[in-house]
């Protein structure tokens, strides 16, 4: 591992224990640290469109060696303690550097 992929790494694990965010893959927790869940619509060409996304960063090691998630499958998220769980599609999957996995999701019904 790298000494950039190091530092986000043991930055990450801060994160998760901090925040307590997690999200249910596959049937199994993950740690995971989560932007903001956005909600609303917007103009854009063709009049008001509705968007809902979520990126949710996690480590590549928490999957072992159950492999990674994949774009159009589901998760569900939580925030952290006491907040309401959602389910998002997960519509990009980036890897960086091999250690960090980064899911761009969205709404399942959008």
């Amino acid at each position: 591992m790298n000494d950039y992929a190091a530092a986000i790494v043991s930055g990450l694990v801060m994160l998760e224990e901090e925040t307590e965010a997690s999200f249910n893959w596959k049937g199994a927790d993950y740690p995971c640290v989560g932007g903001a869940e956005k909600r609303g619509k917007r103009l854009d060409v063709g009049g008001f469109q509705f968007h809902s996304d979520c990126p949710i960063v996690a480590r590549a090691s928490v999957f072992g060696e159950g492999g990674l998630p994949a774009q159009k499958q589901t998760l569900v998220f939580t925030s952290g303690p006491g907040a309401a769980a959602r389910t998002w599609r997960i519509d990009e999957v980036t890897i960086v550097w091999g250690e960090i996995v980064v899911l761009e999701c969205n709404d399942p019904t959008q």
